[in-house]
């Protein structure tokens, strides 16, 4: 059996953007294969790429690869609606109506 995700999460408290504001963190080097900057028309938030690394780091994969929380959602309510609910409990991934998760 692998790591508890909420292990792995909490493990990564304090990381920061290097530099601030940039949205240049590890997760996305880890995500996207390369180390990423925002640009004008380029943008990088990491909120689903870290939530991507820790049940990777946990060992137990999504089943759908995304750095879009949207994309996420969209997924597992066309594939699998059962585990889109509305009372979230402890590991349950949470994507917030303003396109954050958590």
């Amino acid at each position: 059996m692998g790591k508890d995700v909420l292990k792995v999460a909490a493990g990564e408290l304090g990381i920061t953007e290097s530099p601030a504001n940039s949205n240049n963190v590890k997760y996305n080097t880890w995500f996207y294969g390369r180390a990423v900057r925002d640009t004008a028309n380029t943008k990088y938030p990491w909120c689903m790429a870290f939530v991507q690394w820790c049940f990777d780091q946990a060992g137990c994969r999504l089943p759908h690869i995304t750095a879009s929380c949207s994309n996420l959602l969209s997924w597992y309510r066309t594939y699998q609606p059962e585990r889109v609910v509305q009372d979230p409990k402890p590991r349950d991934i949470i994507i917030y109506n303003f396109g954050h998760t958590g």
